[in-house]
């Protein structure tokens, strides 16, 4: 069995498929929510779909110290084989017959290879979604590991470095992890905006969360090369 911890903060565009997603891969997998005080219908969504929902509250901010302390502290208590500690548009191509295998060739971390999904035909289903940059240079996050063999994950903020404390093994197949992070180039503007707004002092300090604060010209040239890179992958 496997514990899958999130954080979200209005995603009632994406929970359901995660939600989705995970539970045809993992059937019996529990799906703890941590919610950010979402202002739309993402807590709704998840308590439908019999998610448990945590709610925490950071001021109306996005704290990536408290991000970082949530997904370094969720799975401790976790009594499941596996734990995937992931955000809401990152969708791992793992099922739980790979997870099998992996646990008898005593595996405890799996390896993945990083795709940018890139709605490039504008398609208006997310599983209609199927072309994406893959970034052979950039290591996905260690987001699906054994808790049993782990003690610490320690992630750094964005969760993209860790250093894992314990026993590792990673993967010898690199399995596909889908971040869905260019769903529409409206989107990607909006979400940009809204998450510039949302950031602290503490973050603009340490220039944590700089892509939000492209300009609206960076980010259309940004999104038309990632149009221009993607490749089918399904």
């Amino acid at each position: 069995m496997i514990s899958i911890y999130t954080i979200a903060y209005n995603e009632e565009l994406m929970i359901a498929y995660f939600i989705d997603w995970y539970r045809y891969r993992f059937p019996d997998c529990r799906i703890t929510v941590f919610d950010n005080e979402s202002t739309d219908r993402t807590k709704e969504i998840a308590e439908s779909k019999g998610c448990k929902v945590i709610t925490y509250c950071t001021n109306g901010k996005m704290s990536e110290t408290m991000l970082r302390e949530i997904k370094n502290s969720c799975w401790k208590h976790c009594d499941t084989n596996w734990a995937l500690v992931v955000d809401v548009d990152e969708l791992v191509d793992v099922n739980w017959v790979d997870l099998k295998l992996e646990q008898r060739k005593g595996t405890t971390i799996i390896d993945f290879q990083y795709w940018t999904v890139v709605n490039k035909t504008g398609a208006t289903r997310l599983e209609d979604m199927n072309y994406g940059v893959h970034h052979k240079r950039l290591t996905a996050k260690r987001c699906l590991f054994n808790p049993r063999a782990i003690r610490e994950i320690n992630y750094e903020i964005g969760a993209h470095v860790a250093h894992p404390v314990g026993h590792i093994q990673l993967s010898q197949r690199k399995y596909k992890f889908f971040h869905y992070k260019m769903l529409s180039l409206e989107w990607l503007l909006s979400r940009f905006a809204e998450y510039r707004g949302r950031l602290t002092e503490e973050s603009i300090k340490n220039k944590w969360g700089l892509q939000y604060s492209r300009s609206r010209v960076r980010t259309w040239w940004h999104w038309k090369r990632r149009c221009w890179q993607a490749k089918q992958f399904k």
